[in-house]
């Protein structure tokens, strides 16, 4: 996959998630994602969130799955 296609993923994740996705690196995609229910707006209802970091390798990405780590969560067994 050409570098530029890439960053074209990188981008759309962004776009999807907008201030909850955080790029460390765009080539090779690198990325945190904070992630909790639609509902946090409402503090009595914030029971569980998690951020994920999401990374591939700088090798033959797409062939090989990038690494997902669960860098923070609360209330996540």
């Amino acid at each position: 996959m050409a570098e530029e296609e890439v960053m074209a993923e990188v981008e759309t994740v962004q776009a999807v998630y907008g201030d909850d996705c955080k790029v460390v690196g765009a080539y090779p995609p690198h990325f945190h994602l904070h992630l909790m229910p639609r509902t946090a707006d409402v503090t009595s209802q914030q029971f569980v969130e998690a951020t994920i970091g999401i990374r591939a390798g700088f090798q033959r990405y797409v062939l090989l799955i990038p690494r997902a780590l669960m860098r923070r969560g609360r209330n996540i067994l």
